[in-house]
């Protein structure tokens, strides 16, 4: 009877572990890498979406985004990665609220090597992401990498489209 009971416990304990431990699964056309537009970025992922609506930009910082008037930038992000999940939707939101026209803009997700389908990681030796490269036509000027070094992202995005 004893042996039993400790059998029936046991099971229920495993089943009930088994249910705490599982975590929805995010759907498998959301875990890529390569080329991502900056609208599905801020809709469909939620810490990006949530970090871009929770961030609000200084008017400096929106000022100094002009710098960036006419030049390519490439952004490297990782889906994975808490600085992308932070300065990525950031870098979206001071683009949209400067009304800058850039050149152009591809958005490249890596994965944990840092590695997409195209090798554009590879083409600009990324080794940190975020990595936000400004260029003026093939000639890299500067690039920005995971977070801050000085007062902002903006600003540190203006002094290197102005030191061309």
């Amino acid at each position: 009877m004893w042996r039993v009971l400790g059998l029936i416990l046991m099971l229920v304990s495993i089943s009930a572990f088994g249910a705490v431990a599982e975590k929805p699964a995010t759907p498998v056309s959301l875990l890529t890498s390569g080329p991502i537009e900056r609208e599905v970025l801020i809709t469909k992922y939620p810490q990006f979406k949530s970090s871009y609506e929770q961030w609000e930009p200084d008017a400096a910082d929106v000022a100094a985004m002009q710098a960036l008037q006419g030049k390519a930038v490439k952004v490297i992000l990782g889906l994975w990665c808490s600085d992308s999940h932070r300065e990525v939707p950031r870098f979206i939101k001071l683009l949209k609220r400067s009304g800058v026209t850039l050149l152009s803009l591809e958005m490249v997700t890596v994965d944990r090597q840092k590695n997409d389908p195209k090798g554009v990681a590879k083409q600009y030796e990324v080794k940190y992401v975020p990595t936000i490269i400004v260029l003026e036509g093939d000639r890299e000027l500067g690039r920005f990498v995971e977070s801050p070094k000085g007062e902002s992202m903006a600003q540190e995005l203006a002094a290197i489209a102005s030191n061309n």
